[in-house]
């Protein structure tokens, strides 16, 4: 028989019980409903675009907030916004504006959240996003033994100074999606990174200092807008252009000083001279570790790599007094050469086109087509130092001293001409995005 004590006793437990029973019941665990009701999937968004995001929320009890997010392809928010509710029920309507340039085409993502302070709901529609048509912001030029100038030409073909630097010039190269300008020295450095919109310099690496040597080998750019940078210590570093931090570090073969970089698919290509008997390989390294995957001998000082899109790239460059061009795989399995212009010198390359580039050579202007192995001259009278090509044009810009001369690369046809204040060594394009 039970005692009064042990109804005493048991008391708080029926009560503790009653109350965890009451709380349980009060928890919101049912998170609010969402519908959208624009965009509805599939809408098609062209950059640079503001849009109206229209849904409608509920909850059986409040809905405190809602927010939105617009993802790219890598799940990158590209735009985002957020609301206070504060009711059971609500149709909410916001705008999202999608401005940045340097965005490509591709499908994106919309994300809706909803929460009533305990759980949330999420609802998603998938859009595609339309890039910003390609446009030519401007021309970087430079020269001089140093200091060097720097001249900038806008869209409309109006140049103006744009800096001083107190360094030489061994090579320049930009980051349109990073709007960096990137000037390396060529004995004992530094390299610069100048921010494109401004004018001032973002970040600088010294070199080694000492008696003058050459220090910077190589300057190119990866696909992805990072900077690669040869050096005489026998290393390659990939650099992101808008710090200068090194993202990769690759060693050259022993013995070896690495020469002209690229990086093709996922490999880094590089050019790399024996210092003791002179004679050269192309080496090809991973392109996100370094490690070494092969090596091949090469009879040339490679000047230009162009990828292809079978597997293959064009390697051209200089071999007794020849320019030669040849096709290898980018495995380095194997190669051939399908053309060779005897007795003349290689001073700028650009490519216009999938196995169609623009050669600078001594006797003139030519652009070459591997598909008929054809070489047509389209200006005999142009002793370019530096070529680039604008996709947006057409046009194959091309430097001769302080004269900038454009160009119809299939007909040689001269569209205009643009002078600058002084002579200089190289031309660079900026775009609005990387093209």
């Amino acid at each position: 028989m039970t005692s009064i004590r042990d109804q005493q006793r048991a008391l708080p437990l029926i009560v503790w019980a009653i109350l965890l029973l009451g709380c349980r019941k009060d928890r919101d665990n049912t998170p609010p409903s969402i519908t959208v009701l624009t965009p509805t999937e599939g809408t098609t968004i062209q950059v640079p675009q503001t849009f109206q995001v229209r849904v409608q929320v509920s909850d059986e009890r409040t809905v405190e907030h809602v927010s939105f997010l617009l993802l790219d392809a890598d799940q990158t928010p590209i735009a985002s916004d957020g609301v206070q509710v504060g009711t059971a029920s609500a149709e909410v309507q916001r705008y999202l504006s999608v401005e940045d340039e340097r965005l490509y085409s591709g499908p994106i993502t919309l994300v809706v959240r909803a929460s009533d302070g305990s759980s949330e709901r999420k609802a998603f529609v998938s859009m595609q996003l339309i890039a910003a048509p390609l446009r030519l912001r401007a021309l970087f030029a430079a020269g001089g033994a140093g200091p060097i100038e720097v001249y900038r030409v806008d869209s409309t073909y109006q140049t103006s100074g744009w800096t001083t630097l107190a360094q030489d010039l061994g090579g320049m190269v930009v980051s349109s999606n990073d709007h960096r300008l990137v000037i390396a020295g060529s004995l004992n450095g530094p390299i610069t990174g100048m921010d494109v919109n401004t004018g001032t310099m973002a970040w600088q690496i010294p070199g080694p200092g000492g008696a003058p040597m050459t220090w910077i080998t190589d300057l190119a750019i990866a696909p992805d807008g990072r900077i690669l940078v040869s050096t005489a210590d026998n290393k390659v570093r990939v650099r992101y252009a808008p710090s200068g931090n090194v993202a990769l570090t690759v060693d050259a073969e022993p013995g070896s000083a690495p020469l002209h970089t690229a990086i093709i698919d996922d490999g880094l290509i590089c050019d790399e001279v024996d210092l003791g008997n002179g004679t050269h390989r192309l080496v090809r390294y991973q392109g996100s570790s370094g490690a070494l995957i092969n090596s091949v001998p090469c009879d040339l000082l490679v000047r230009h790599f162009v990828p292809l899109n079978n597997g293959q790239m064009l390697v051209i460059g200089d071999r007794d007094g020849d320019v030669v061009v040849q096709v290898r795989q980018t495995d380095l399995s194997g190669h051939w050469e399908p053309r060779v212009f005897p007795g003349t010198a290689l001073s700028g390359v650009t490519d216009i086109a999938e196995g169609v580039v623009v050669l600078a050579l001594s006797n003139g202007l030519v652009r070459y087509s591997l598909s008929d192995n054809s070489a047509v001259t389209i200006a005999s009278d142009i002793a370019a130092t530096s070529l680039c090509y604008d996709p947006v044009s057409g046009e194959v810009l091309a430097l001769e001293a302080q004269t900038i001369t454009r160009l119809d690369p299939l007909t040689g046809t001269v569209t205009g001409t643009i002078t600058l204040p002084g002579p200089v060594g190289s031309i660079v394009p900026l775009f609005n995005r990387q093209p």
